[in-house]
């Protein structure tokens, strides 16, 4: 293996470390010598990656997961079920992965959001880019239905309110509870919105 790919090989784990740690413990909460140590990586090489320190690695951890959830959410989205029964796959996605982290890990644009999007924009602009994924999806599934671009938006507001509140109850009472019931209501309200009379 090359310097380069060396190189690659750490920043990818420098993102994913960061990601994993704004998912369990926030932004504040994260330091930069534990994403050094947790990721195994060079300490200079942090600022060689990342000139812009912990801002832009977090940045740059946020816009990967927004990769990661834009494929996951697409694959859901492509299986051809009823808007209720992919909300409801969805929320069963979170809950597994709430299971296997020991409910440690949320959303990772969530705790950044509250905590540092009032004093960095790049940070803001990440959270916002991150959230388009769902909304944008969910817009668009909605809109196939509905055929009404503003209530299509409004519906995926909604529901991405809703499990974003869920996850938080759900990490915070360390239960897979709120996501279940949320999904349900969800599924519930879909059903009704989308069945044709």
């Amino acid at each position: 293996m090359g310097p380069m790919a060396r190189k690659s090989k750490s920043k990818e784990r420098m993102v994913e470390t960061m990601r994993v740690l704004l998912q369990k413990q926030g932004y504040n909460g994260t330091g930069m010598n534990q994403v050094v140590k947790e990721s195994g990586s060079p300490k200079g090489s942090v600022y060689f990656h990342f000139p812009g320190g912990k801002e832009e690695l977090a940045v740059a951890a946020i816009r990967k997961a927004s990769e990661e959830i834009q494929a996951r959410f697409g694959a859901i989205m492509a299986s051809g079920k009823g808007p209720g029964a992919m909300i409801e796959a969805v929320c069963g996605v979170l809950i597994a992965e709430l299971k296997e982290s020991g409910f440690e890990k949320g959303c990772p644009a969530a705790t950044v959001a509250l905590e540092a999007s009032a004093y960095s924009e790049h940070l803001q602009q990440a959270c916002v880019d991150l959230y388009d994924v769902y909304i944008s999806t969910l817009t668009a599934l909605f809109e196939d239905v509905w055929g009404n671009p503003e209530a299509a938006r409004s519906g995926a507001f909604f529901v991405l309110s809703s499990i974003e509140g869920a996850l938080l109850l759900a990490k915070t009472y360390k239960s897979e509870a709120p996501l279940l019931s949320v999904g349900a209501h969800l599924k519930h309200w879909c059903d009704q919105q989308f069945t044709p009379e």
